[in-house]
């Protein structure tokens, strides 16, 4: 019997033990409020945008008229010009630049009769208002900026006779400058773009002088447009 009595207080001792430490250790629930009803509570919903951006991609640039490769002429898509559209959300604002893989030229070009130079700028790194005709037995190719509402000052040309204008605009057939293996910027804007993106136009033109012996067949480059976020 006393054996019996003290296996009894032993479980009931052991009972009071788990009760306490579950009362001890029971999760605790978080609650808002206690009191007459209602009762309210709000949590915060959020989610992350990333940046983004695009560039449209123009149909490739035949100019014309083709050019005589003895008496030389001009060849060029002025007034047809080549259109980038840029479009981001990025809040810091976008650039868009262009490079050529090498000189107008045919094949591997290499000598005077099948590749153009680079267009000469008067002022070497300022574009030339109206393009410079090149001399006898010459021949360039160069390119401008024809149209553009965020075009860098650059482009930008007064009207009448010089480029590099602040408060400018960008024109067709003005403002010519060299292309370069290296991304020149055309444009850029330190704001998202509209949904409907943003346009950037470009115009090229090749020139051959007189005298010329220049091979027969197509001369091609390739101009690489880059956009990107700041």
């Amino acid at each position: 019997m006393k054996n019996k009595n003290h296996i009894i207080g032993g479980m009931i001792a052991l009972v009071a033990i788990v009760t306490m430490s579950f009362m001890l250790f029971e999760p605790v629930v978080s609650r808002a409020g206690t009191g007459a009803s209602p009762q309210t509570d709000a949590v915060n919903v959020s989610t992350n945008v990333t940046s983004e951006i695009s560039i449209s991609s123009p149909t490739d640039v035949t100019m014309s008229p083709s050019i005589p490769g003895i008496t030389g002429g001009t060849a060029n898509n002025v007034g047809s010009p080549t259109t980038w559209n840029v479009s981001t959300n990025d809040t810091s604002g976008w650039e868009l630049a262009v490079a050529y893989n090498h000189v107008l030229r045919k094949g591997s070009g290499g000598n005077n009769q099948t590749e153009f130079d680079d267009y000469t700028e008067s002022s070497a790194g300022t574009p030339d208002y109206s393009w410079g005709a090149v001399g006898s037995s010459n021949e360039e190719f160069g390119f401008n900026v024809s149209a553009g509402a965020n075009a860098i000052q650059k482009w930008l040309d007064n009207g009448s006779s010089s480029c590099n204008s602040s408060g400018g605009s960008a024109t067709s057939n003005h403002c010519w400058s060299p292309l370069s293996s290296s991304d020149q910027k055309l444009a850029e804007n330190s704001s998202p773009t509209s949904s409907s993106g943003v346009n950037t136009s470009v115009e090229f033109q090749a020139q051959a002088g007189s005298s010329n012996d220049l091979e027969e067949g197509t001369f091609t480059t390739t101009v690489t447009a880059t956009a990107t976020t700041k």
